[in-house]
C-alpha cells in the first residue's frame, strides 16, 4: 500500500507480487515467529506514517506515532524508525520549520502514549526504562555466531572480576562447540550465574561491546562484508 501511495499502481503490484512469492514469506507463514507480526506492525507504522505525511492533520499524526511506537514494542530493531519518523515531517516542511516542529512533536506525542506504560512497566520490574532487554543477546550473537574473530575466555588474560569471569567461559564453551546462539548464552550465563533478564543483558552487553571496542576496525570490516 505504501508502494502504491508513492509511487504508483505498477510498483505497489509488482512489489505486492514480490512479497506474495517470497520463498521465506511462504516458509515463515507455517512458523510462530516475531518476524512475521513485525513485518505486519512495521508495514503498518510506515504506511500510517506515509498518510500522515501526506495529510499532516492531528490525528493521522497521532497515529502514525502510535503505529511506530507498536513496531518498537514488537522488536527492539523498530526503534531505528523513531528518528525517521521523528525527522521527515520537520525535512518536508522546510522552510516552514514551525510547521514540521509542530509535526515531528505531535508524532512523539504518539509515540509516548504507547510506549509510556510499557517503559514504567520495565522500569518497575526490571529496574530500567528501556526496551533493549535483548540488546545484549544480539551483540554477543553478533560477535560469535556471525564473526568468528572474538576470543571472550584467554587464560593468559583472565578477567579479574569472578562473574564476567564465569560468563566469558560460557560464552567461550558456546562458541567452541560450533553452533553458537545468543539466545543459549543469554539462558545460560542467567541461570549458572542466578541473574535477572536485565542484569544478564547488561553483562553480555557490557561483554561484547568490550571486545568490539579492542578490535574496532575487524567489526567495522565485518560490518561492512555483512552488509
Amino acid at each position: 500500500s505504501g508502494a502504491w501511495l508513492l509511487t504508483g499502481r505498477l510498483v505497489g503490484l509488482l512489489g505486492g507480487l514480490m512479497v506474495a512469492l517470497s520463498g521465506p514469506l511462504i516458509i515463515y507463514e507455517h512458523f510462530l515467529m516475531s518476524e512475521g507480526l513485525f513485518t505486519l506492525v512495521l508495514t503498518l507504522a510506515l504506511l500510517l506514517l506515509v498518510l500522515a505525511l501526506r495529510r499532516p492533520t492531528r490525528g493521522r499524526l497521532l497515529l502514525a506515532g502510535a503505529g511506530v511506537a507498536l513496531a518498537c514494542l514488537t522488536r527492539p530493531i523498530g526503534q531505528v524508525v523513531v528518528p525517521l519518523a521523528l525527522g521527515l515531517p520537520f525535512l518536508l516542511a522546510f522552510p516552514a520549520w514551525r510547521d514540521g516542529l509542530r509535526r515531528s512533536v505531535l508524532l512523539g506525542v504518539g509515540i509516548l502514549v504507547v510506549m509510556a506504560p510499557w517503559s514504567l512497566r520495565n522500569l518497575a520490574i526490571h529496574g530500567t526504562p528501556g526496551a533493549e532487554g535483548a540488546l545484549g543477546q544480539a551483540l554477543i550473537g553478533r560477535t560469535v555466531r556471525h564473526d568468528k574473530g572474538y576470543l571472550y575466555d584467554d587464560p593468559a588474560h583472565p578477567d579479574p572480576n569472578p562473574t564476567r569471569a564465569a560468563a566469558r567461559r560460557i560464552i567461550q564453551e558456546e562458541t567452541n562447540g560450533g553452533e553458537p546462539s545468543g539466545g543459549t548464552i543469554t539462558q545460560r550465563v542467567r541461570d549458572e550465574l542466578n541473574l535477572t533478564q536485565a542484569q544478564t543483558s547488561a553483562l553480555l552487553r557490557d561483554l561484547a561491546l568490550a571486545e568490539i571496542l579492542e578490535r574496532p576496525g575487524h567489526y567495522l570490516l565485518t560490518t561492512r562484508e555483512m552488509a
